[in-house]
């Protein structure tokens, strides 16, 4: 037998065996090793009896030669190779698993066949060893991935056979699913459709909403708002079960739609009369009417025409700037029935943010520069943030932090701790625009101008770490986030549905 060092050490274990009178049998009284009273293997006479009696006679799964049992090989390889070593030791063993083949004709072929290897090339495939789905007879038995339940039918991603898993010899997978032999293609889109379209094991994750014409989308936590064609204006939302509920809210055309739990907000504008952002001053729209809606009260004008801002809805009330005189002022209203009033009409004002921790953020406006503020929402008292260099973008609030960008078009992001409101930082730089940040807990999302391809960047802001959000925008304002529900159009006009913890 062709052997190893392990098996030289086998041998010499044998001998020591020997030498101690451990390894001798009797014949004549049939208190061998390995029978019931002896060691690990059995050279006893057999003495007929019946199999599996307990007795010395007992060879149940060996073979009786010249009224010797010879029992099957152990499963522990050190003491495998110990009785091969004095059973077959003239036969071939080239993977060293102390199993045999290419036995001399002098060995009798019972014992031939109880050591028998079925691979002498692999020490993985041998009598005992674990059955794996790979399409081998591991255990040498006969019989391949025996222990699968192969060719049963299953139902992932349009149904299919289960077949062994790709990548994974110790489990079984439904051959429709991603990777498998009849999985979807790689470019495969998953649709907003409860079903695996993409064919990878989850379920409308990032999926693409199955609505023809929408044109753009906001985030409102637990629905969303679709822009559609004409600039007509839909919320959508799905019911325990799944179903879509479509509200229409106004035909069109709208600018700046914003949503919430409690309800929505957006301007209905003139198609003929853009809306217009001045470098050195505030968004505003001219001719432009208010609109709110709340499943309650349904849609209602809440503004005469004026030049107004976006507005910025949280959960029951909506908050804007409009253009009074040559000052931006900003304006609250509840998003059912309830007045128009100003708020902190003292301060030039515009931009602002839903209100997080009892304040909302601001861009507050000085000889056409613009820095960040924090606004009471009860009282109205302003307090001005450190706001580093260069005229600030509008901010993103949460109730920790207050992220905004560094100018008009600059490649940075100005964060401050709202506890530390008189230390600000630069949280990033690159060499295209860091654009419209928008803030999850502690986390800050951003569009990447000068990503290859442009795409959503994500920081935490606790640990510093950035990485991919895994959408890419056809462009900085083609996406929307409210907590983590992240919604963008993708570059081939699509809306797309996910969540921060759960994109492509």
């Amino acid at each position: 037998m062709r052997r190893t060092a392990t098996d030289l050490g086998a041998l010499a274990l044998a001998a020591a065996l020997a030498l101690s009178g451990c390894g001798s049998f009797d014949v004549e009284d049939g208190a061998g090793i390995g029978d019931p009273d002896g060691g690990p293997f059995d050279r006893g006479p057999y003495d007929g009896g019946g199999p599996g009696d307990g007795g010395p006679g007992d060879c149940e799964g060996g073979v009786v030669i010249d009224r010797v049992c010879h029992r099957p090989p152990p499963p522990e390889r050190e003491l495998r190779c110990v009785r091969a070593a004095l059973e077959v030791p003239d036969c071939v063993d080239r993977d060293g698993d102390c199993f045999v083949v290419g036995c001399p004709p002098e060995v009798p072929p019972e014992l031939a066949t109880l050591w028998a290897d079925c691979d002498d090339a692999s020490p993985d495939r041998a009598p005992g060893a674990a059955e794996l789905c790979n399409g081998v007879d591991d255990d040498c038995d006969g019989d391949t991935d025996e222990d699968y339940a192969l060719g049963v039918a299953c139902d992932d991603c349009g149904g299919g056979k289960t077949e062994c898993a790709v990548g994974d010899p110790t489990m079984t997978a439904c051959s429709t699913l991603a990777g498998q032999s009849a999985g979807a293609p790689p470019d495969a889109v998953e649709v907003c459709d409860g079903a695996d379209d993409d064919c990878d094991g989850l379920t409308d994750e990032a999926c693409a909403l199955a609505r023809p014409g929408v044109d753009g989308g906001v985030a409102c936590g637990d629905g969303l708002l679709a822009v559609e064609a004409e600039g007509a204006l839909t919320h959508l939302a799905w019911d325990e079960d799944g179903a879509l509920i479509e509200t229409p809210l106004h035909p069109g055309p709208v600018a700046f739609p914003a949503c919430g739990p409690g309800g929505a907000a957006w301007l209905a504008v003139d198609a003929a009369a853009p809306c217009e952002t001045p470098v050195d001053g505030a968004t505003r729209c001219v001719g432009a009417r208010l609109w709110t809606w709340t499943p309650a009260s349904g849609a209602a004008a809440r503004t005469a025409l004026a030049e107004l801002g976006p507005p910025a809805v949280s959960d029951a009330e909506v908050f804007w700037h409009a253009v009074v005189g040559d000052r931006t002022v900003l304006h609250r209203a509840p998003l059912g029935e309830g007045p128009v009033e100003p708020f902190a009409a003292e301060l030039t004002l515009s931009d602002p943010t839903p209100p997080a921790a009892g304040a909302l953020a601001a861009r507050r406006w000085d000889n056409g520069r613009a820095s960040v503020v924090l606004v009471d929402v009860d009282t109205g008292a302003e307090r001005l943030l450190n706001n580093g260099a260069g005229s600030a973008g509008p901010p993103t609030l949460s109730d920790a932090w207050v992220v905004w960008p560094l100018g008009d078009g600059a490649p940075s992001l100005w964060a401050v701790f709202r506890e530390t409101w008189r230390e600000g930082f630069q949280l990033s730089r690159a060499d295209g625009a860091q654009r419209r940040p928008a803030l999850s807990g502690d986390r800050v999302v951003w569009f990447d101008a000068g990503g290859a391809p442009p795409s959503l960047r994500v920081m935490d802001l606790e640990t510093g770490l950035v990485t991919d959000a895994g959408a890419a925008p056809r462009d900085a304002d083609a996406w929307s986030l409210r907590g983590a529900q992240l919604i963008w159009m993708d570059a081939e006009d699509r809306l797309r549905i996910g969540t921060l913890d759960a994109t492509p």
